[in-house]
């Protein structure tokens, strides 16, 4: 697609990947680009970006330079595949290497590759509740029996990421557990708020979530 473009909306959509703002959301990031171009132009500017987005994080996982990862992808090996003419070959990397060199697309880049370089990622979380009744024995001489009091059992699923698969955890916690996970998570908050502030204050830009 990049190929295709005449030069006018390659300079707009490059202008645009400039201006968005660096993110630790791909799609975050893809709706700051498109939102400053016309209406006719988003559906394919996305595109492009989430593609842009995805070779970026590769080049960094990979950890070669953008010249490399760009030499690689237009190697004889590929130019088959590719099905380009040498001059929209020549213009395809021009212009492949100017998205990549573009500093907020590095920076969002890089921050998912950071926030995701972990076994298993976190990726969401319920909690359901149950009533577990305590029944007390049989009554004498039947087979009745009868609740004679009650528990209440959380049980927190956790949906983790994985690099071949996703993976859910059950925890089991009672209400006192509930508190200590409560309570835990306040005072991350807590520390998120006082280090963002002090992230700030270094001068350094802070990617919101």
């Amino acid at each position: 697609m990049l190929s295709n473009l005449d030069d006018g909306d390659a300079t707009l959509l490059a202008e645009a990947c400039r201006a968005a703002n660096p993110c630790l959301s791909m799609r975050k990031f893809i709706g700051g680009v498109t939102k400053s171009l016309p209406e006719g132009k988003r559906k394919d500017a996305g595109a492009m970006a989430e593609t842009f987005f995805n070779m970026q994080v590769a080049r960094i996982r990979l950890g070669v330079t953008a010249d490399e990862f760009i030499a690689a992808i237009f190697s004889s090996e590929n130019i088959g595949e590719l099905k380009l003419t040498p001059e929209k070959m020549e213009n395809c990397r021009d212009r492949l290497g100017r998205i990549l060199a573009i500093d907020s697309l590095f920076i969002t880049a890089k921050a998912a590759s950071v926030l995701t370089a972990h076994e298993h990622p976190f990726e969401s979380a319920r909690i359901f509740t149950d009533v577990r009744p305590i029944f007390g024995d049989a009554v004498a001489g039947t087979d009745a029996v009868k609740p004679q009091a009650a528990v209440l059992v959380h049980n927190l699923k956790l949906r983790l990421e994985g690099e071949e698969s996703e993976r859910e955890l059950y925890v089991a916690m009672d209400n006192r557990d509930l508190q200590t996970l409560i309570d835990a998570l306040n005072r991350a908050k807590a520390k998120a708020a006082e280090l963002s502030e002090f992230v700030k204050r270094g001068g350094l830009s802070y990617l919101e979530p």
